[in-house]
């Protein structure tokens, strides 16, 4: 009910949110985002690589 209320009141004005939404700028922040969320994910993968690889993680076996 919620989705067809969503999709169907005319007072959500969704021609208008597209032509907002579809501009170069919101494009340009998206690829941005993107971006950034990969270099901090190969960025933690490979310090997180580096401190197991040292030995440095808390856990120690005996």
């Amino acid at each position: 009910m919620f989705v067809h209320g969503l999709a169907t009141n005319p007072g959500w004005d969704w021609p208008t949110f597209f032509q907002f939404f579809t501009t170069r700028t919101i494009f340009s922040a998206l690829w941005v985002t993107v971006q950034l969320t990969v270099y901090g994910t190969v960025l933690g993968f490979a310090l997180g690589a580096v401190h197991g690889w040292r030995g440095t993680g808390g856990a120690r076996s005996r």
